[in-house]
């Protein structure tokens, strides 16, 4: 497993891409075993690191739409699909680490202080919640699953559009607009 890892943590995609197949297939054998603490182990060190991979390389522009930013996209939807296994079996795995994130935005100056392609994986991440977590999760309003409901929230009220990324401020309006679906039109601009 250590081995996967390593591969899939490599900061070339193309050669961390070549294990996501095989992680997804052992991900999927855990399915059974995903509450004892070894399928828990490896299950969050996987989530670790394609939240990690999901940041664009410095060298790529996050508002770029070149041929390696296009690739680096259809990466992370890799990323996303073993996130989304994952977050089927153990929403707690996925929802632990995106508050973390969450949080970090906030704690810095709402992401101004962060360097943007980071910033832009976070809000890119949130806003593809639904499709990593069971896609009834907002409507749950407690447990982990109310937790996860929570996250676009926390990301909308805390963060700053600084005006570094016309890609970060799509995606910004675009959790905005599936949030006051989600939540019936409850969510609010905060000045």
């Amino acid at each position: 497993m250590d081995s996967l890892l390593l591969v899939l943590d490599n900061e070339d995609p193309d050669l961390s891409e070549l294990v996501i197949y095989t992680l997804r297939s052992y991900v999927a054998v855990l399915k059974d075993k995903c509450m004892e603490e070894k399928a828990t182990s490896v299950l969050s060190r996987i989530v670790s690191v394609c939240l990690r991979r999901f940041v664009i390389s410095e060298e790529l522009d996050v508002d770029g739409l070149g041929e390696d930013e296009i690739e680096f996209a259809d990466y992370r939807k890799e990323l996303r699909g073993i996130l989304n296994t994952i977050g089927n079996m153990r929403v707690d795995l996925i929802v632990a680490p995106m508050e973390a994130l969450v949080a970090e935005v906030a704690a810095s100056g709402g992401g101004t202080a962060m360097p943007i392609a980071r910033l832009e994986a976070i809000v890119q991440l949130v806003h593809g919640l639904v499709e990593i977590i069971p896609a009834n999760f907002v409507n749950v309003k407690e447990g982990w699953m109310g937790r996860g409901a929570q996250l676009p929230v926390n990301l909308l009220t805390s963060m700053q559009l600084d005006g570094r990324s016309a890609s970060v401020h799509v995606l910004y309006f675009e959790v905005v607009a599936l949030s006051s679906l989600f939540f019936n039109g409850y969510f609010f601009l905060k000045e």
